[in-house]
């Protein structure tokens, strides 16, 4: 009875009423209506070519007093625009929650259609979408609540990146030891990871959120804002972190004495397969996530003039084209380890495998981490931490001082890399080993007009910061056989928004890359030499 007694009076309470337009202005000019909400009504005012439209409350359940207060918002409105003002004081909570709800539209989108929409349009990745969800709601609304969009500054930026940065060792988040997360449809809980500052490209991504809700303020609510400078991260120049020989043995060592105290085999393993991941990117130079993916498929036994090393083939990484990489002859022995305790004979198995699921790659980086923080090498000195990627580091200024004859470009091709990156982080080791080439005269066939070249380059590289980019574009489309020659100004603008992605080069940007690709494309230059 008493569950009928409420039904009735929620009946009687909850009133619908149809929208009601209001003809302020002729409809070519815009929309303005009425619309009943819970218990008052409420105003709308749409503009021709506008995607969000203004709703404004008139606090009031009487229709001919709403339509009153409804005409004076809309001369207030009109006054504002005309005078040059956005149409309403919008904040940075508005406009990243509706920026919110459109990715999560496009995830969806995703999710049901694949890569592209019916439309035509490409969709972005589902977990580029599901970060920019999270960054948006966890850490950029509570930092910038309800703060308007024109009164943000270089200072709010600058403030932003060092509290994204701190977040975890100084912030909110120092704290926290459990995070929660959605996986299979069930909520799961895990430790969180003790780790230091945040680095510059972590930093960069939440940049790259920031750029994307003004863009989204500036066409869909028409405002601007007051920044000066971008908000992303510059990048450093300093020399990157290596392992030195020394280091490495101290690593070694200290591994091994935990080895032996260990009783079981499973985690003495598990202790071991820590020092051979090491090993692995110390002589091939694969990057981290390229070691995780590393198949036995892929793996290739090959003579050399000192014996036998591994070739890898499939080779993928950072939206980069596939590469095949030559291994270093040191890499049999710890090859030799790892075979003996592969799983099956699938190819698709992973090397560095699941202990319980060989068709699945392991977690390594926890190891790396404790292993690093027990040798007191966790931390460079120079604000940066070292990672298992820093024996890549390693990888490289062994090559640069041992390779022979010594061939920088090949070394590039080896990496994954462009031999500009290489000589910007390693330019100390390069031209040590030049200048002892040069003196002993054994450089190779070639090299010494090559590295004049690669010079000349390197300086028209800082007047013109697109060169690179527009190499190594201009060589993935040569690859697949892409007529890219005879291209228009859109066409080449939307490749590059495929490749670089949609918020990455503003307008004047993208002209500028544009144009460096028209340039190398009306000089067709070699592979490794650019117009001056």
């Amino acid at each position: 009875m008493r569950h009928t007694k409420n039904a009735e009076k929620t009946t009687d309470t909850v009133q619908h009423r149809e929208p009601i337009l209001l003809n302020f202005t002729p409809a070519s000019e815009g929309t303005q209506q009425l619309y009943w909400r819970g218990d008052r009504w409420y105003c709308l005012f749409r503009r021709p070519g506008e995607r969000v439209p203004v709703r404004l409350t008139t606090g009031t359940a009487d229709e001919a007093d709403a339509r009153r207060k409804a005409q004076a918002e809309f001369i207030k409105l009109q006054t504002r625009i005309s005078s040059g003002k956005p149409r309403k004081d919008v904040t940075f909570r508005i406009v990243a929650e509706k920026l919110a709800e459109e990715l999560e539209e496009e995830l969806k989108a995703r999710k049901k259609y694949g890569e592209r929409a019916p439309n035509g349009d490409r969709l972005r990745h589902p977990q580029t979408l599901g970060k920019k969800i999270n960054h948006i709601r966890s850490y950029l609304i509570p930092f910038f609540a309800d703060k308007e969009i024109k009164d943000i500054s270089d200072d709010d930026i600058r403030r932003a990146k060092t509290h994204f940065a701190t977040y975890w060792t100084e912030g909110p988040g120092k704290n926290i030891s459990k995070l929660s997360f959605v996986k299979n449809g069930r909520v799961q809980e895990t430790t969180r990871r003790k780790l230091g500052v945040s680095n510059r490209n972590t930093i960069n991504q939440y940049a790259m959120t920031i750029n994307e809700v003004l863009r989204f303020s500036k066409t869909h609510f028409r405002t601007e804002h007051r920044l000066t400078k971008t908000v992303y991260t510059d990048r450093l120049d300093s020399p990157r972190s290596s392992i030195t020989a020394d280091q490495f043995k101290a690593i070694c060592d200290l591994q091994q004495k935990r080895i032996n105290a260990e009783k079981r085999d499973y985690h003495k393993w598990r202790l071991r397969r820590v020092i051979c991941a090491f090993e692995f990117v110390l002589y091939s130079g694969l990057r981290v996530a390229e070691v995780h993916s590393l198949k036995w498929g892929d793996i290739a036994v090959i003579p050399v003039q000192s014996g036998k090393t591994l070739h890898i083939s499939n080779v993928r990484s950072k939206l980069k084209p596939v590469r095949s990489v030559v291994c270093r002859s040191e890499i049999m022995n710890t090859y030799v380890e790892m075979l003996a305790h592969r799983k099956t004979e699938d190819p698709l198995e992973y090397v560095f495998s699941n202990e319980f699921n060989p068709l699945k790659p392991c977690h390594i980086n926890d190891g790396v981490q404790v292993l690093l923080q027990k040798a007191g090498l966790w931390s460079d000195g120079k604000g940066g931490y070292r990672t298992l990627g820093s024996m890549r580091h390693s990888y490289c200024q062994w090559m640069i001082h041992n390779m022979t004859p010594f061939n920088l470009y090949k070394l590039a091709a080896n990496m994954g890399t462009s031999e500009v990156q290489i000589r910007k982080h390693y330019a100390s080791d390069i031209n040590l080993r030049e200048n002892l080439e040069a003196l002993a005269g054994t450089i190779d066939i070639g090299l010494a007009d090559v590295f004049k070249d690669a010079k000349a380059g390197a300086k028209r590289e800082i007047k013109n910061p697109f060169l690179s980019d527009a190499r190594e574009l201009i060589r993935i489309w040569q690859e697949i056989g892409v007529n890219w020659i005879g291209m228009d100004d859109e066409c080449i603008g939307s490749e590059i928004r495929n490749f670089h992605g949609e918020y990455t080069y503003n307008s004047v940007e993208m002209r500028a890359f544009i144009a460096t690709i028209k340039c190398l494309s009306d000089a067709s230059p070699p592979p490794h030499d650019t117009p001056a």
